[in-house]
C-alpha cells in the first residue's frame, strides 16, 4: 500500500470509529431513559397527590387523569387511592 492510500484510510477509519461509538451512546441513553421511565410510573407523583388528582382504574392498575402518572393494583391498595369515573 501506499502512503497516500493509508492517509487516505485513516480519516475513514477515525470517522467510523466516531460513528460507532455515537450510535452506542444514543443506544445506551435510550436504554437508561426506559430504565428511569419505568422507575417513574410505580411512584404516585407528590405534585399529584398535593394538588388531588385523581386515579381512573385501568386494566393494569390506576391511572392519573391529568398527568398520566401508574399506579399498579397492588400498591394502590396499600396507599388507599381515591379513584374517580369509569
Amino acid at each position: 500500500m501506499t502512503p497516500t492510500v493509508l492517509w487516505a484510510l485513516l480519516p475513514v477509519t477515525v470517522i467510523g470509529g466516531i460513528v460507532v461509538w455515537r450510535f452506542i451512546a444514543a443506544h445506551r441513553a435510550k436504554a437508561e431513559e426506559i430504565r428511569m421511565l419505568n422507575e417513574s410510573l410505580l411512584v404516585v407523583s407528590v405534585l399529584c397527590r398535593l394538588d388531588g388528582h385523581l386515579y381512573m382504574e385501568s386494566k393494569t392498575g390506576f391511572r392519573c387523569g391529568t398527568c398520566g402518572s401508574h399506579l399498579a393494583r397492588e400498591e394502590a391498595g396499600i396507599k388507599h387511592v381515591a379513584t374517580a369515573g369509569p
